[in-house]
């Protein structure tokens, strides 16, 4: 193409597609360019704490409330909504991701086809390197849209994978305390027989230096008997012959005594440093286990005391019931659908409502019930209820877009706690005057 003019190498560009033009001049995506829904996954993944922190001040950012998860989900959303458009943060954005993993997006771009990316991406996997992989991927101008989707598709099931975990150890959680504390009480009484039988082998021990004095006498005096034999007579060599066989084998039985005792000794202490490193970790996993109980503990009695708060309700008696005159935070009846939320929580949230005088109806938000369902619940509730902290991003966006449609209110709420769901109720009747 050397020889040709300008407008012939521009037109032939011109008829090649997006991705061919950019295997061409061999760029980088930008993080603006890629599909929306990849933009909360490269947030989440390959910014830390620290470095959304950092760029929240840099863009001049301060989240509300007072929960410091809440923030952190402010931060994050903040951000996701600046890398949509082509701007000055996303740009400062795209090149601080970059910078950061330069030496892995270096070893990506000697890569030109999807199985040798996916190949090393893999491997990144199994040595604990999947954000800046994750990042040299999804910009890679040679990965085809097959490959950024199948790589998408196992980084978000890895993430639903790995959040039940966390829950089983709640249920594990008594058996532990109970099993430490049954090693603990084993170890201290193993601890106590040991120093026991130290006691006993430092006696032994003694008794065995007294056997060596006696045999260093008893080697003396052989050393005499020895001496009178060149001048005894035959029988009395013999006697004396006898008489030192019977001491070398005594003195002989008594070293070898010893040489037991010794090894004894040296096995019951290595036994017993063994024993107490076992105890010093086992006494760790008690202090851990009793911190994590004691924040169940807190949480329960948090449930139990707003369950156990006296209602206002007067369902019954409101002459106004279904009107626009009902007075109070007391709902008379009214229908609420709460999309989103935690499933072990769905209970008490339709407690809490009862209380008030409302009738709450729940929908995941499309984790396991079809979003299809959704106009068909609607259209029976006077109200939704939507928690910020508990929900995708298209669920909510597409919770909002109906409610807009259909004229009926919509409450967003900071996050899907119990406390949050109560606030949102004494204050809805204001709302509705």
């Amino acid at each position: 193409m050397l020889g040709l003019p300008k407008f012939f190498i521009v037109t032939k560009i011109i008829k090649k597609s997006a991705s061919e033009v950019r295997m061409m001049l061999l760029t980088r995506k930008k993080i603006w360019e890629l599909e929306s829904r990849y933009h909360c996954s490269i947030i989440g993944i390959c910014l830390s704490k620290y470095d959304v922190e950092k760029l929240a001040r840099k863009f001049s950012y301060s989240p509300s409330g007072d929960e410091p998860y809440h923030h952190e989900h402010q931060l994050h959303i903040f951000l996701v909504s600046l890398s949509s458009e082509k701007s000055g943060e996303s740009k400062f954005i795209n090149k601080y991701l970059d910078k950061k993993y330069k030496n892995r997006v270096k070893e990506y771009t000697k890569l030109k086809d999807d199985d040798s990316i996916w190949e090393l991406f893999l491997a990144d996997m199994q040595n604990d390197r999947i954000s800046g992989s994750y990042w040299a991927v999804m910009t890679h101008p040679s990965a085809s849209e097959a490959l950024i989707k199948k790589i998408y598709g196992k980084i978000h099931m890895l993430s639903h994978y790995i959040v039940p975990k966390h829950f089983k150890y709640k249920t594990k959680l008594q058996n532990l305390v109970e099993e430490a504390a049954c090693l603990k009480d084993r170890m201290e009484k193993q601890y106590v027989e040991f120093m026991r039988r130290e006691k006993e082998l430092l006696t032994r021990i003694r008794e065995l230096e007294k056997e060596a004095k006696i045999q260093a006498s008893t080697k003396k005096l052989l050393n005499q008997m020895m001496h009178q034999w060149a001048t005894n007579d035959n029988a009395s060599q013999t006697q004396s012959k006898s008489d030192v066989k019977e001491l070398k084998d005594g003195s002989w039985q008594a070293t070898n005594n010893k040489r037991i005792t010794n090894k004894e000794i040296k096995r019951l202490k290595k036994e017993n440093l063994r024993l107490i490193h076992s105890l010093e970790k086992k006494e760790a996993v008690i202090e851990k286990l009793e911190s994590e109980t004691e924040n169940i503990r807190k949480q329960i009695r948090f449930l139990k005391n707003e369950l156990n708060k006296p209602t206002t309700s007067k369902v019954c008696s409101c002459k106004d019931k279904n009107t626009e005159k009902c007075p109070g935070p007391d709902l008379c009846g009214k229908r609420l659908l709460y999309v989103g939320g935690q499933n072990s929580l769905i209970p008490y949230y339709k407690k809490i409502a009862q209380k008030h005088g409302a009738v709450l109806f729940h929908h995941d938000g499309g984790k396991e019930v079809s979003v299809h369902r959704l106009p068909s619940l609607l259209s029976k509730a006077d109200a939704v209820i939507c928690p910020l902290d508990c929900i995708s991003h298209e669920a909510c966006i597409c919770v909002k877009k109906i409610c807009k449609k259909s004229g009926k209110p919509f409450i967003p709420i900071k996050s899907s706690g119990i406390s949050s769901l109560a606030k949102c109720l004494e204050g809805f009747g204001e709302r509705n005057n």
